[in-house]
């Protein structure tokens, strides 16, 4: 009795043409030609999806595979969108609230990421105008702004130019 090397069988299509019925199956290159994508990012996008299809030398793609990954993906992509928009709803809430609490005099102290936030300047911008002013407190580990001495230093700035 000889023993059979796995290699040398040939793939069983049988498989996957019981299972062609429902799904579609291209070669890398006819699948890049369909998404209008490269060939190697089409590649990569198969891989991740898991739609590849080994069958000795060549690799076919499961198209039905990858349509539900992408499908997935711009999912997953949409949802980060919804969820940066309510981020930016909410910081332009808690910007309104602290704008209010500094207007009305009930907050005499800010921290640099308010500040950034509240006068729309960037973090170096707001440190370095902080320190010019004199209106940085520490205290422990805490940088404080305190916001007459800052808003007044802005204002002559505003004069100055």
């Amino acid at each position: 009795m000889s023993k059979k090397n796995p290699r040398s069988r040939a793939p069983d299509l049988d498989k996957y043409i019981k299972q062609s019925k429902k799904h579609r199956y291209v070669s890398y290159y006819q699948g890049a030609q369909l998404y209008n994508m490269g060939y190697s990012l089409f590649v990569r996008t198969a891989k991740l999806a898991g739609a590849n299809l080994p069958i000795r030398k060549t690799t076919i793609v499961d198209l039905n595979i990858l349509d539900d990954y992408l499908e997935q993906q711009a999912k997953i992509k949409e949802k980060e969108e919804m969820d940066k928009e309510e981020a930016e709803i909410m910081m332009r809430e808690e910007i309104e609230h602290l704008q209010e609490l500094v207007e009305c005099g009930a907050k005499k102290y800010i921290r640099l990421d308010e500040a950034t936030k509240l006068y729309s300047i960037g973090l170096s911008t707001a440190r370095k105008f902080a320190q010019e002013s004199g209106a940085i407190y520490k205290i422990g580990g805490t940088v404080l702004i305190k916001v007459e001495i800052f808003e007044k230093y802005i204002e002559n700035i505003g004069k100055k130019e």
